[in-house]
């Protein structure tokens, strides 16, 4: 290895050391990984398999564990915003408020849409219900809250190897392994018409949050954080607004892609690296309504069935324009259950585990 490239493999596997020990639990972030409450793994936006003209959204979150271990929904608050005048203020927001477990063990929601003013007030739909059904609104409208399995899948051990050059896993090496296989996730779905949430235009932009008193955690694009900004920035991007993001961290971001890049045969140029970053930035997932396109195809919401982790592997490391990156992919391409193709669209929970 030249000396160029070994430096330039220390100071990456440096940047993604953080990453890689997190990544096991989506604990992207240092005040997140101490108050896990906080903690949102993931969110999707789709066109619903069911009905064209509604949408899907779902954010899955850190598990706890009750007084007798068993895991349970973190009694928190976690909200889905969406923004459907691109001005990355929230327009509409979705939120499921968690309460604690009672001595059956049951533990309650409530679920809320607020929208915005129409000329004149703004309207708010309430619902309560238990974690593990689900509740109904006006509209044809419903929502649900309960643990299932985590359809995200990635292998984890090769991707340490990959970036650190340690132990002996790598990509595809006949030895690939859904790292996520076998565990739960906290799971809020609502599936609504469409046209509660968009304005004049058919697109949306969506991402959640998530807060408690000594932390804070927002996520819209998959990985953004984990794989994009240092450890010590971590926490303070979670704590920037969308509408910030751009001014805030672009030159992180680019900076990044610069450096990874590097390491393969496709480097971005600084005017390419910027053009990336204007992508990734805001961390919003953008969503046209009418458009059953993925992440993957065009950036369009994202499925739960979607090989994220791949796209986003091969845009750090010099593929967004089609040039072969230095991370293809993991070699593992799809969750380690079958999804089902209906309500609530995540897989059964496996017998006691989480994360």
């Amino acid at each position: 290895m030249c000396p160029r490239n070994a430096v330039l493999l220390a100071v990456a596997a440096a940047l993604l050391a953080g990453a890689a020990a997190r990544a096991a639990d989506h604990r992207e972030a240092p005040a997140v990984n101490l108050d896990t409450r906080a903690d949102i793994s993931d969110v999707y936006v789709f066109q619903s398999p069911a009905a064209l003209n509604r949408t899907v959204l779902i954010l899955t979150a850190t598990l706890g564990s009750g007084s007798d271990g068993a895991s349970q929904f973190n009694p928190a608050e976690y909200t889905v915003n969406v923004d459907n005048n691109f001005d990355e203020k929230p327009d509409v927001t979705l939120s499921w408020r968690i309460g604690g477990a009672t001595e059956g063990g049951v533990q309650p929601y409530e679920f809320r849409i607020n929208r915005p003013a129409r000329g004149g007030q703004g309207e708010s739909i309430r619902r309560r219900g238990r974690v593990g059904g689900e509740v109904m609104l006006p509209g044809d409208a419903r929502a649900y809250a309960a643990l299932t399995d985590d359809p995200f899948f990635f292998d984890l051990p090769a991707f340490i190897g990959e970036t650190t050059g340690e132990g002996e896993r790598r990509f595809c090496d006949g030895q690939e392994t859904d790292s996520f296989a076998g565990t739960n996730v906290a799971a809020m779905v609502a599936e609504l018409p469409s046209q509660i949430l968009v304005g004049e235009s058919s697109s949306i932009q969506v991402w959640a949050s998530a807060r408690t008193a000594s932390a804070i955690d927002r996520m819209g694009l998959p990985a953004v954080n984990v794989l994009y900004l240092p450890e010590g920035d971590k926490d303070a991007f979670n704590a920037t607004k969308p509408r910030q993001h751009d001014h805030r961290w672009s030159d992180v971001v680019e900076e990044t892609l610069l450096l990874m890049s590097a390491m393969g045969p496709s480097p971005y140029d600084p005017a390419e690296a910027a053009a990336i970053a204007s992508v990734l930035l805001p961390d919003v997932l953008t969503f046209d309504t009418r458009s059953g396109a993925g992440f993957v195809r065009s950036f369009n919401g994202r499925r739960v069935d979607e090989d994220v982790m791949d796209r986003q592997l091969a845009i750090l490391t010099g593929g967004f324009f089609g040039d072969k990156p230095a991370l293809e992919t993991d070699c593992v391409d799809r969750n380690d259950v079958p999804l089902p193709t209906s309500f609530p669209y995540l897989a059964a929970p496996h017998q006691q585990q989480g994360r």
